[in-house]
């Protein structure tokens, strides 16, 4: 009597589909942080940067005698408060501090943007000697 082999067992598809869902789940979970750090990138950086300019300007219009810290919450600039996106319903608060100089400059400054819709990253532009430097962190 011969015995034919046609196709797989039952042992073999069930490894191959656990190896399957294995690998989707993995996938759905760095899809999603790539997906909400895309959302800090186009959102909260652009606020951050935005803020981070509007304040090197400030610092230039401000005539100090000394250097002076600055908290980013107790400015009136338009682009340092916290605001709404409509479009995905995200508040994005704006925090930081920078030390104003004679002559204009600005030194130790840290603006940070991040909102709890976007909880694994934030963004965070640092004012220093040689210029501003903006980049979307991980926490």
């Amino acid at each position: 009597m011969k015995i034919y082999k046609n196709g797989f067992t039952l042992v073999e598809l069930l490894i191959v589909i656990a190896i399957i869902a294995i690998l989707s789940s993995m996938s759905i979970i760095i899809y999603q942080k790539y997906q909400q750090k895309s959302l800090a990138t186009s959102k909260l950086l652009p606020i951050a940067e935005g803020c981070s300019k509007e304040i090197i300007a400030y610092c230039i219009g401000l005539d100090v005698k000394s250097p002076t810290n600055i908290d980013v919450v107790s400015l009136p600039l338009k682009n340092c408060q916290s605001t709404t996106v409509f479009e995905y319903s995200l508040t994005v608060n704006v925090v930081g501090s920078f030390v104003c100089n004679p002559g204009g400059s600005v030194v130790n400054g840290e603006v940070i943007a991040e909102s709890s819709k976007i909880p694994l990253y934030y963004a965070e532009c640092s004012l220093m000697d040689d210029g501003l430097r903006c980049k979307v962190i991980g926490r």
